[in-house]
């Protein structure tokens, strides 16, 4: 019995081509109780994802802003954080972002994402 978002981990089958494990489950599944035996409707809860991908191309802080304001345009972006140095940029988001999105923004910013 699921007892909490949390403890949804996966859906067998049921699933829609492009669909991610989270959107079966709110499909299949509308409320949940926590442990306290509260109902949390999952149409309505926020999902916390944060995911690294390496930019390739960047050189000085214009493109650090370019890249940044590009993703942070994507729905669900709550925070871009890119370190310059390494070429990692770290995305937060409300859920998890598909990840032809990312590579669509960065392209759009001038920059390639690393193969």
């Amino acid at each position: 019995m699921i007892q909490a978002a949390g403890d949804i981990e996966c859906v067998a089958g049921g699933a829609k081509s492009g669909e991610t494990g989270y959107e079966v489950a709110l499909r299949l599944v509308s409320f949940v109780h926590t442990p306290k035996g509260y109902p949390v409707n999952l149409r309505r809860a926020t999902v916390n994802a944060t995911a690294t991908y390496a930019v390739v191309g960047m050189t000085c802080g214009h493109c650090v802003n370019a890249v940044s304001a590009e993703i942070t345009k994507l729905p669900g972006v709550t925070e871009v954080a890119v370190d310059l140095d390494t070429g990692a940029v770290k995305v937060s988001s409300e859920h998890p972002l598909d990840e032809s999105a990312v590579e669509a923004a960065i392209a759009e910013a001038g920059y390639a994402m690393a193969t």
